[in-house]
């Protein structure tokens, strides 16, 4: 995540050793911190935040996400697919009878918690934008 530097001792001040964590002020590594960083991390997928945002609402196939992000080559979104599924983030249903058709869909014990939190990323994207159209450039 951060490239901080190591926690080597910073030379003696006044007799007292100093370490990164007392010059950078860094917060310790709780089991809150884990959990948000984890979270982070999984959506730091290039196609991963779309994907989420496209079965919102129901499953999707294969095919609707290539046409919901046309700029996702079919073999990235597979692996995105794959990588939220091994998370337990996303279900994979197989429906064939005859004919391939492979559904996925947000798992129904992480569904409520990421709507809820698509929800307010959205939100909070709404306030960075009137922050942005808001903001005036100083005369030159």
């Amino acid at each position: 995540m951060t490239n901080l530097p190591s926690r080597s001792p910073i030379p003696a001040v006044a007799g007292k050793t100093i370490t990164s964590a007392t010059v950078y002020g860094e917060v310790p590594d709780t089991s809150y911190t884990r959990r948000v960083s984890r979270v982070v991390e999984l959506l730091q997928g290039k196609w991963t935040v779309q994907i989420l945002c496209a079965m919102r609402a129901r499953p999707v196939r294969l095919s609707e996400l290539k046409r919901a992000i046309p700029s996702a080559s079919k073999k990235a979104l597979t692996a995105s697919l794959r990588s939220l599924e091994a998370a337990r983030v996303i279900l994979r249903r197989d429906l064939s009878s005859s004919v391939l058709h492979v559904e996925y869909e947000l798992a129904d014990a992480k569904r409520e918690a990421l709507v809820a939190l698509l929800d307010h990323l959205a939100e909070w994207g709404k306030l960075d934008d009137s922050e942005e159209s808001s903001t005036t450039l100083p005369p030159t």
